[in-house]
């Protein structure tokens, strides 16, 4: 028997036949191609951004580690994604990841069809912006003064600059210089390097900070994350967008906003500047060409002073008495 398949492959490759596709290379699972994958979230993604794809692909493999690669279909992912009590975001994140993986199998030589780009997109509930009020912020200055005062300097320097969570607790001292009054985040989230210039307040609050951890290279001394405050659909990251919101209401272009807030392209910004918001800024500039005097007590009240920064470009100072 094995000498007669000898001679017939041996007959067929002389008139040119070839062995099928599933014979003639071996099984790649997909716990190979999600290895490749994390290779190359961690060489060309920010820490943060490789910490997430590692995260998420532990459950992916928990699905189809073993799987042949090429035996997932649209229709494996859809129902596991279904399994989940997800809010919509997390799919399409899960699905990106997905994506990525089996780009880079392709290109590798490793599959020929990437089965992720059949799987629905969900549609994301982004149109609510949520912003830190004068009265919400008052009352969480309260809190922090009260219970652990010592946190402040984190809540002022999130306010001041916009950093993203992941990059404020794991800024190191020598990304910070105070004499220049800027911050460096070597990676941001988008892959690239961005300077943040620091107002007043920031300064006195990373002055505060060095006081309290004189001994470590990180700005918040291995602190892992701010405390959890009770305010209404509000989290750490909406810090970000009173930031950007404040900057809009005096006046800052949205250019300027995309560049201090480290987004790749201004799509995101322009949902921070809304019909409604742009209306509450023009409504703020008409105020200040008629009456400069009460515009200038109204952000003074609200902690807003516009002061001209390095290079003719346009710098806020967010003052809070």
């Amino acid at each position: 028997m094995a000498i007669d398949l000898y001679r017939k492959r041996k007959t067929e490759a002389l008139q040119g036949k070839k062995l099928p596709e599933r014979l003639r290379r071996a099984t790649v699972t997909f716990a190979e191609i999600a290895k490749d994958a994390l290779i190359y979230s961690e060489v060309h993604k920010a820490a943060t951004s490789y910490r997430c794809d590692a995260g998420r692909m532990e459950i992916l493999l928990g699905w189809f580690r073993e799987y042949p690669a090429e035996s997932i279909t649209a229709q494996d992912i859809e129902q596991q994604f279904q399994r989940q009590k997800w809010a919509p975001a997390t799919p399409n994140r899960y699905r990106a990841l997905l994506s990525l993986t089996y780009r880079l199998a392709i290109r590798n030589g490793k599959v020929k069809e990437n089965p992720a780009r059949l799987v629905s997109h969900r549609l994301e509930d982004n149109a609510r912006i949520r912003f830190l009020s004068v009265e919400e912020e008052i009352a969480l200055r309260k809190a922090i003064e009260a219970r652990c005062p010592e946190r402040m300097p984190e809540f002022e320097l999130a306010l001041n600059t916009g950093l993203r969570l992941s990059e404020q607790y794991g800024l190191l001292w020598g990304n910070v210089s105070l004499p220049r009054r800027t911050l460096t985040i070597p990676r941001s989230k988008n892959g690239t390097m961005r300077h943040v210039p620091l107002n007043q307040a920031a300064v006195k609050a990373l002055e505060n900070l060095r006081k309290q951890y004189p001994a470590s290279e990180l700005v918040f001394g291995g602190t892992r994350e701010p405390r959890r405050w009770k305010v209404t659909n509000f989290s750490w990251h909406c810090l970000r967008h009173t930031f950007a919101s404040r900057l809009v209401m005096v006046g800052v272009d949205i250019r300027t906003v995309q560049e201090l807030l480290g987004h790749k392209t201004i799509g995101h910004d322009r949902a921070i500047l809304s019909p409604g918001a742009e209306a509450h800024v023009g409504s703020c500039r008409t105020l200040g060409r008629s009456h400069r005097s009460s515009n200038r007590h109204h952000y003074r009240h609200q902690g807003l002073r516009p002061a001209s920064g390095p290079s003719g470009r346009v710098a806020v100072s967010l003052c809070f008495s």
